[in-house]
């Protein structure tokens, strides 16, 4: 059986387009398992203008707000980063609220 990856999409508010899609990654911490995911994703091999971020499991169980393993796959950054949810949560913001401006 194949694993099932889960993804959320977000669009921009005005025009409807996807901006910004988010691979799950659970159980993944490193940039060679965020990496697999990709791949089985397909990050790579999606068309338009949108970021695709594969975001890994935070090793800190005690904050909710902990830091996750954070791949941008599309544009493709060769650096792994560190995000809290709160800092990414954000990213989405902007990204949803800027598009058509």
């Amino acid at each position: 059986m194949d694993k099932i990856i889960e993804s959320k999409h977000f669009y921009c508010e005005i025009c409807r387009a996807l901006v910004l899609k988010i691979v799950f990654a659970p159980r993944c911490w490193t940039e060679t398992e965020l990496n697999d995911v990709a791949i089985s994703a397909e990050t790579d091999q999606e068309s338009g203008d949108h970021e695709v971020w594969v975001i890994g499991d935070t090793m800190d169980l005690s904050d909710e707000d902990a830091e996750h393993p954070s791949w941008k796959r599309k544009p493709f950054s060769k650096k792994l980063e560190y995000i809290r949810p709160s800092d990414f949560n954000k990213r989405i913001v902007n990204a949803e609220e800027s598009h058509c401006k």
